[in-house]
């Protein structure tokens, strides 16, 4: 009997979601925002990390990254990815002082076997020989805090310290410059959902160190729809003025939990995160939508619990999936005219399918106001919640099955900004009250003014609505949270305000947070309500600080922690 044999070819395809599908993300000190959205810093003493422009650093002055670069243990080269700002650790300043930067969670989940990459670039120099700045570069899998256990990851030259000095091991072969280092991590050991990496910077008193350009490859798992969630946990209680532009309102804060990871969007149906299909607001509470709102919108800030329009995506420009993108700066269309109504409704725009990123994001209900918008007026609103999910095509066709309504458990919040027919500037803060986990920080615990008639200003207790629920000192805090790190008092709440007689001698006193060193504090007053802080000398009682000044700032201090300050005028 004749046996046939056959060969018979066998082709073993592998679904793609096997396939390492890598997103390189890409973090520069470009936009509004230090820390980077997402990533955290902690201050030392002294020493801490910031962003400075690239032409105005010191000691030695770094250029900016696009040119003049030079690659470690290579020929100088150019390198895209950098601009105008750096990020500094002030090294200048202490024998032994550390700082710590801190970033956002990166998803390798999907890796595949292929490793994964952190690199950034170091400017490094010769000055102050013998003097050890450096940094030093640890991994993490859960968020870390103060004590969490940190493990150390090596860059190419075989150890996790980089030292400022040009002389110091890895030798910086081409001199003074840019010098990139990259961390490359088994992809067996580096496989979570959840990679944080820790940048320590280590101050010994020699010149400043600079960083830029930080690219993580990551290798995402896709996220779920039934993981997200939305909540209302910022209102605006600020005063603003009558024309302002981007006046936020309300900030909501998006979670991507459970078991989802960032997701690609590489191929539509494999591993992609999930579309926002719409943001819905109302403008409850507002005293006259009519007279005093012409535009409202929604900006996105990623990362940053802090209101910004200069969001930068540190995401892929283009996607593979026709019309869809990655977060940007803002979302959904502009409403206007009459638009503006009770409901406020933001959907994704036609082509331009907006996807979100996970861990902890944040949206901001955001108002323009007319020229006439009316003074003593309020501009409020509430979340009505969010749909995500839907199809590619944008906006997603009414009565899609894919659509779901995410969990939401806050919807609204006290308090209301105000407009005012006189307009005082607002400053925005890097750390505020939050420095150091809200341990040692910057605040004022109270102001006293005691006028004429019993009437009196005692801002010594904090608006519980204002605080951060989940500190130990809650509802007690004598801080509010960062944002907005201060506390709008209103004139129509009795309280509020204080009668002052002409030629009646009257005192401040102010008391500065736990923070142990540098409380400047400053105090002013616009006497007749022009918008203009008025030129009345101020003078010290007792010796809280140095001298006191004249002019628009009418008076300064100094304190250590929990220092108070009086200042006495007529």
């Amino acid at each position: 009997m004749k046996l046939n044999y056959y060969k018979i070819l066998i082709l073993l395809i592998l679904p793609l979601n096997l396939l390492g599908q890598v997103v390189t993300q890409t973090e520069s000190a470009e936009g509004n925002f230090f820390p980077m959205p997402g990533w955290n810093s902690r201050k030392g003493i002294v020493a801490e990390f910031s962003r400075v422009a690239a032409a105005s650093t010191t000691g030695p002055s770094a250029p900016a990254l696009t040119t003049g670069t030079y690659a470690t243990g290579g020929a100088a080269s150019a390198v895209t990815g950098g601009g105008s700002n750096v990020v500094m650790l002030n090294s200048f300043v202490s024998s032994a002082d550390t700082a710590f930067l801190i970033s956002k969670p990166f998803d390798f989940s999907n890796n595949a076997g292929t490793n994964p990459t952190f690199s950034f670039w170091v400017y490094r120099d010769a000055g102050y020989p013998g003097v050890n700045d450096r940094l030093e570069v640890f991994w993490s899998g859960v968020s870390p805090g103060p004590s969490a256990a940190l493990t150390p990851i090596n860059h190419q030259g075989g150890s996790n310290v980089i030292p400022r000095l040009t002389t110091a091991f890895p030798t910086a072969i081409n001199g003074a410059g840019w010098y990139e280092f990259k961390f490359t991590l088994p992809a067996a050991t580096y496989n979570t959902k959840r990679n944080y990496f820790v940048i320590k910077g280590i101050s010994a008193l020699g010149n400043n160190m600079y960083l830029d350009n930080f690219t993580v490859n990551t290798f995402p798992t896709a996220m779920v729809a039934t993981d997200v969630q939305f909540d209302l946990v910022q209102q605006n209680g600020a005063t603003t003025s009558q024309g302002a532009t981007n006046q936020w309102i309300l900030g909501v804060r998006c979670v991507v939990g459970g078991n989802s990871g960032c997701g690609a969007l590489i191929t539509a149906g494999t591993n992609n995160p999930v579309k926002l299909d719409s943001l819905l607001f109302n403008t409850n509470g507002c005293s006259n939508i009519s007279t005093d709102i012409l535009n409202a919108k929604v900006y996105y800030t990623g990362g940053s619990d802090r209101f910004s329009t200069g969001y930068v995506s540190p995401f892929p420009a283009t996607t593979g999936i026709a019309g869809a993108s990655y977060p940007k700066a803002t979302y959904g269309a502009t409403l206007t005219g009459g638009a503006i109504a009770t409901n406020l409704d933001f959907i994704n725009t036609t082509g331009n399918c907006f996807y979100l990123e996970y861990d902890t994001t944040y949206f901001w209900l955001v108002y323009d106001l007319k020229a006439g918008a009316v003074g003593n007026n309020f501009l409020d609103g509430d979340f009505r919640g969010a749909v995500v999910g839907g199809p590619t095509t944008c906006p997603s066709p009414v009565g899609s099955p894919t659509c779901i309504t995410a969990t939401t458990n806050v919807f609204t919040l006290a308090g209301a900004a105000q407009i005012s027919d006189v307009s005082y500037c607002v400053p925005v803060y890097s750390y505020g009250t939050s420095q150091s986990n809200y341990n040692n920080n910057d605040y004022i615990h109270q102001v006293n003014l005691n006028g004429y008639g019993g009437t009196a200003i005692n801002a010594s207790v904090n608006d519980v609505n204002l605080q951060l629920n989940t500190l130990p000192c809650f509802p007690s805090c004598r801080f509010v949270r960062h944002p907005p790190d201060y506390e709008f008092r209103s004139a129509n709440v009795p309280g509020n305000t204080v009668t002052l007689q002409k030629g009646v001698t009257y005192s401040i006193t102010v008391q500065v947070g736990t923070y142990f060193s540098s409380n400047n504090i400053s105090a002013w007053i616009d006497f007749n309500h022009d918008g203009v802080f008025d030129n009345a000398p101020m003078t010290w009682s007792g010796t809280a600080g140095s001298s006191a000044y004249t002019g628009e700032r009418l008076g300064y201090a100094s304190l250590t922690a929990l220092g108070t300050a009086t200042w006495t005028f007529t």
